[in-house]
């Protein structure tokens, strides 16, 4: 595929059922695959691009170690189409798709319900 070609859609691909924080820009699935963050804030929309990596892994770092930081410590999938993190917020998938023989998952935050 030349990335002139837009991603193939996967809706048959399994999605991580948790991403819990590794280090600071690692999370890892419950099998144990590396997640790489990437964030894109605008006004009123905060969107995380998740892609699966390749990458060696370091020690695990704990909770206190990774302070300050803007993404959750842990993600876990819901049903319709939704992650609720560690913070309680839920996280709508807005794609997961294969592109360029890895898997990447689009999630937006949702507005906090009163």
């Amino acid at each position: 595929m030349s990335a002139s070609q837009p991603a193939e859609e996967y809706s048959s691909l399994p999605l991580p059922s948790r991403l819990w924080i590794w280090d600071k820009n690692v999370y890892l699935d419950e099998n144990q695959r590396p997640w790489l963050p990437t964030i894109i804030q605008r006004e009123n929309d905060f969107r995380v691009v998740m892609q699966q990596e390749n990458v060696s892994l370091g020690e695990p770092m704990t909770p206190s170690q990774l302070q300050p930081r803007e993404l959750p410590l842990l993600w876990q999938l819901y049903p319709e189409q939704k992650y609720r993190d560690s913070n309680s917020n839920y996280w709508h998938i807005v794609c997961h798709k294969m592109q360029s023989g890895k898997q990447r998952l689009v999630l937006k935050k949702l507005p906090e319900e009163d």
